[in-house]
C-alpha cells in the first residue's frame, strides 16, 4: 500500500503516521497512517478512484468540525477535502466545490446579493458536510437539501454522475449518502454541488442578520465547538 500510494501521490504529498489532531476542528485524535491533500475537485476524484482501485480504506473528511479521532488513530488513507472552488452562473446559481468552508460560500453570496444560506455562518463545516448530514435550521425548518439542484458525486465503482436533489433522499439530518458508511464516506461521495438562489427581497436585512451583530456579536466564533457557537 505504502509503495502505491508514494507513487501514485508523490513522496511529497503522502504523509505517513501523520497526528489528526493538527487536521480536525477540536484538536483531538491519534494519527493516520497515510494523510493526503486534496487541493481540488480534481485530486479529490484521482484519489478516490485510486483507493476504490487497489482496495485501500479511505476515509474522507472536510475541516474535521463535526468529527471526533479516536487516540488510536485512523487506519489506512484519511483524505483531506480542500477544493475551495466556487463558480457563479447565471440565473443566480452557483456550483461550489465540497470542500469550500460555509462561511466562505455565504460571504461570497453576499456579495452578489443571493442568500438563503446564513444560518449556516455560526455553523463550522463545509458544503459536503451540509450536503451529507442535510444541515440546517431544526426551529425554522430550513435545510440545505431545500437549496440544492444537483450533486456530483462518485460512486462506489469509481464512477462519477450527477444526482438531482431529488435522488439525495433529503430528509430530516439525512441524505442517501449515510447509507453505505457514515464514517468514511466510502459509498457516494459528494465531489460538488449547485445551489440555488432563495428570494433575494429584503436582501439588506438578511444580510445585516447574517453579518452583523446578530451571528459576529452574540455568537463567540472564536471557540471551538461540533455545534451551533454558543452566545456570548
Amino acid at each position: 500500500m505504502k509503495e502505491k500510494l508514494i507513487q501514485e501521490l508523490g513522496a511529497g504529498r503522502i504523509k505517513m503516521n501523520e497526528p489528526l489532531s493538527a487536521h480536525v476542528y477540536m484538536k483531538v485524535g491519534g494519527p493516520a497512517d497515510f494523510y493526503y491533500e486534496a487541493q481540488n475537485a480534481k485530486e479529490l476524484e484521482m484519489v478516490v478512484h485510486l483507493a476504490i482501485k487497489e482496495k485501500i480504506p479511505c476515509t474522507l473528511i472536510g475541516n474535521g468540525a463535526n468529527v471526533l479521532v479516536s487516540d488510536k488513530g485512523v487506519r489506512g488513507l484519511v483524505v483531506q477535502n480542500q477544493s475551495k472552488n466556487i463558480k457563479f452562473l447565471p440565473y443566480n446559481f452557483v456550483e461550489v466545490d465540497s470542500g469550500v468552508d460555509n462561511a466562505d460560500l455565504i460571504l461570497a453570496a453576499k456579495n452578489r446579493s443571493l442568500t438563503g444560506m446564513e444560518r449556516l455562518l455560526k455553523v463550522p463545516g463545509t458544503i459536503g458536510g451540509a450536503i451529507y448530514m442535510n444541515a440546517g435550521d431544526t426551529g425554522r425548518k430550513d435545510f440545505f437539501g431545500d437549496l440544492v439542484t444537483w450533486v456530483e458525486v462518485i460512486n462506489t465503482k469509481g464512477d462519477t454522475k450527477k444526482l438531482r436533489k431529488e435522488d439525495c433522499d433529503f430528509s430530516y439530518r439525512s441524505s442517501r449518502f449515510q447509507a453505505r458508511d457514515a464514517t468514511a464516506l466510502r459509498g457516494t461521495l459528494p465531489k460538488r454541488c449547485c445551489t440555488s438562489q432563495v428570494r433575494t427581497q429584503d436582501t439588506k436585512k438578511k444580510r445585516r442578520r447574517a453579518l452583523g451583530r446578530f451571528y459576529f456579536e452574540r455568537h463567540n466564533i472564536r471557540w471551538r465547538t461540533i455545534g451551533p457557537r454558543p452566545r456570548v
